[in-house]
């Protein structure tokens, strides 16, 4: 078996030319092999990186339902009733039309209490939207 394009016997290499440069068999399987090998990784790594943003995700979700569920001061698995009641009440204690800064032991200002009531209000408004997809 001697000629250009034909497999031979063990040790012979068939040579096929590519772009002007010769090639034999061999080199093309160990490149393709490289390329498949690498596309894997690539693919790996991909996969790798979306489960990983999807597991933050989650966590970050979880830690902002504990947080707003903080903010109000109830349970995180607290009825729509709950969230609704806690609200009210939180939100005339720091009403700035309501709130006096010497009844407050922890030397909140007016001010802050006017931004703890937005945090309230982002808080109820996320923990009812959350009730409502999920459950």
């Amino acid at each position: 078996l001697s000629g250009k394009g034909e497999c031979g016997v063990k040790g012979v290499a068939r040579e096929e030319e590519i772009n002007g440069n010769r090639a034999s068999f061999l080199d093309l399987v160990m490149v393709e092999y490289f390329l498949n090998s690498m596309t894997l990784m690539a693919m790996n790594t991909i996969i790798i990186t979306i489960l990983e943003k999807r597991r933050r995700r989650r966590s970050t979700l979880k830690n902002k339902f504990r947080n707003a569920a903080d903010i109000l001061g109830v349970e995180p698995d607290a009825t729509t009733q709950q969230i609704k009641n806690a609200f009210r009440k939180k939100a005339l204690k720091y009403h700035p039309d309501k709130f006096r800064p010497d009844d407050n032991k922890g030397g909140m200002s007016k001010e802050d209490a006017e931004e703890h009531l937005k945090n309230m209000n982002e808080a109820q408004k996320y923990l009812l939207d959350m009730k409502e997809h999920f459950l």
